[in-house]
């Protein structure tokens, strides 16, 4: 099952009709869209958390709805060739919802987003690894021999 649903992106449009022959977008083809988010989404969380997320972490998965539908919304948006203009004094800004939901992710592998009781990866042996930054240094430097 995915994050989001057809119906999910389709309530962001007003008129979007994709149940003709003729239409500019299949259902089809936003499940397709919808799938490769997924797939998307699903190599940033891995990073940092075991998958599949559980049913039970509903925080989490009405966050990760949001971010996939943020992903396909943008993919239609562009297809359709309709942009989300917004007005700021005399300067116009074109949002990117795509981008925004990468940035997400990305903050979701690295800790800066937590996703609410969904438990975290480990290796088969039980140890986490992870780059930190801290004051020690390193026995083992670049350029040096060390044998």
């Amino acid at each position: 099952m995915g994050y989001c649903d057809a119906d999910d992106v389709k309530a962001e449009f007003k008129e979007l009709d994709t149940s003709t022959d003729d239409a500019a977008l299949t259902d089809d083809t936003i499940d397709s869209w919808i799938t490769q988010a997924d797939g998307l989404i699903d190599t940033y969380l891995a990073i940092r958390y075991m998958l599949p997320i559980p049913a039970s972490a509903k925080q989490a998965k009405q966050l990760l709805k949001m971010i996939c539908s943020m992903i396909v919304t943008q993919r239609v948006r562009d297809k359709l060739e309709v942009k989300q203009v917004r007005v700021e004094g005399k300067q116009e800004v074109r949002t990117n919802s795509r981008k925004e939901a990468i940035k997400m992710l990305e903050d979701i592998s690295t800790g800066v987003l937590t996703l609410i009781d969904v438990p975290l990866a480990t290796s088969a042996a039980g140890v986490t690894s992870y780059v930190s930054s801290n004051s020690y240094e390193r026995t083992f430097k670049r350029g040096q021999d060390q044998y």
